[in-house]
Formats: C-alpha cells, structure tokens, sequence
C-alpha cells in the first residue's frame, strides 16, 4: 500500500516580497527566443518542395523533378532577397526582448525587500527532506527565530 501526504508551511512574507516571489516566477519563465524569419521562409520552402516533389511524382517524375528545382531556386532568392529585412526585423524583436527582460530585473530589484530577503534568495525557502529531516532556508533571521519559537525541540539547528 502506497501512503502519500501533503503538508505545507506558510511563511509571513510581506507584501513587497509578494511582488518579488511573483516577478521572479515571472523572469524564470520569460523567453529569449525570437524566431528568424529567413529560417522560417528556408524551411517552409523546403517542406513545399519536398512536398510538391513528393505529389508530383505521381503522374511526371520530369515534372516533379523539375518543379522541385523550380521551389528550391525560388525558395534560395527569397531568402537572400528578404534576408536584409528578416535580419532588421530579428534585431528588433531581441532588443524589445532584452528591454522587457531588463524591466523585468529592474522590477525584481525595485521589490527586494532587503528587511526579508537576500538579492538572489527569498526570504524563506524549502531544501526539501531526507527521512524525518526537513531542511529550511532563512534569509531573514527574525523568521529564524519565529519558526524555531513555533517549532520547540524540534529544530536541529
């Protein structure tokens, strides 16, 4: 028989490092993938030649043969004749990647709470468990004292 349990702990954060939990799930998950679209038209291209080869081998392999080279040349000059514009589009796009990226630092450090947490640590933190042994992290040494006051003869150290 398989025995499972939940448990949780709630810590008293403030309401600033609230805000600093929340831009900070925020920043884990911001991406800084930006697609450029010459790679886009090249494959795209290349699946509507594979493609036309593919249908047009059925009833012409001349055909088809030559309405594949026909989609590879067109698909190679529209990339070397879009290519200027992908590459200004692409540099955009990273640069108001990077702005977003920067506003979102910038409004991590603006709601540190320095009476709560560490810059790269949040005031309180679970390390997780080995046995009965559960380990807590603390940036905070008024939490410190208040979870060791909340969990007499308990606490290891």
């Amino acid at each position: 028989m398989i025995r499972s349990q939940t448990k949780s702990w709630e810590v008293p954060y403030c309401q600033k490092c609230l805000g600093h939990i929340n831009v900070s799930h925020e920043l884990q998950r911001f991406s800084m993938d930006v697609p450029h679209f010459s790679v886009i038209i090249g494959v795209s291209g290349a699946a509507i030649s594979l493609l036309m080869l593919l249908v047009f081998m059925y009833w012409s392999k001349l055909l088809a043969i030559c309405l594949f080279v026909i989609a590879v040349v067109a698909t190679i000059v529209l990339v070397i004749k879009t290519r200027p514009w992908c590459e200004s589009k692409y540099q955009e796009e990273l640069q108001a990647k990077e702005h977003a990226r920067q506003a979102l630092v910038d409004r991590l450090e603006s709601l540190r709470c320095p009476d709560c947490a560490q810059l790269d640590r949040f005031a309180a933190g679970y390390g997780g468990w080995y046995g009965t042994i559960h380990t807590f992290y603390f940036s905070n040494q008024n939490f410190v004292r208040l979870f060791k006051n909340a969990n007499p003869g308990k606490c290891l150290g």
